[in-house]
């Protein structure tokens, strides 16, 4: 995918709608979306639904995170949703990240990754990661 580089102001969405949503293993950091950002100042956020069949579900974590599938430094970019239910096919769990600011210094990857804890079955997740770019 060819990628142009955006004006001030621009917005850039990344979203994978829930007909491509993604298979997140039990306990895993998945990729659920990606946004290459150039230099510059940006605002992030994200939201994410898990949804699935599984069973006994704990945790579901959120975040944006610059190293593919992996957590990191958790902070401003992240939301645990501390979910005790039995399951998730009577309801989605969606969490959102509120926006935070970064500053790119080279070409940069940002990823949202998700993570949930599970004791039975299969979840998926779907969502968006949207940056907004801040004049100089």
């Amino acid at each position: 995918m060819a990628y142009n580089t955006p004006k001030l102001g621009t917005i850039q969405n990344m979203m994978v709608p829930s007909i491509s949503a993604v298979t997140m293993p039990n306990g895993v950091p998945t990729n659920i979306a990606s946004l290459l950002l150039d230099p510059g100042s940006y605002i992030l956020s994200g939201n994410a639904v898990f949804n699935g069949a599984v069973t006994v579900i704990g945790t579901q974590r959120l975040l944006i995170s610059s190293s593919s599938g992996t957590i990191g430094i958790v902070g401003d970019n992240s939301i645990i949703g501390l979910i005790n239910s039995l399951n998730l096919s009577g309801s989605d769990v969606t969490l959102s990240l509120p926006a935070y600011m970064v500053q790119v210094l080279t070409p940069t990857t940002f990823y949202l990754v998700g993570q949930i804890s599970y004791t039975l079955g299969t979840a998926k997740a779907y969502g968006k990661l949207s940056s907004f770019q801040l004049p100089v």
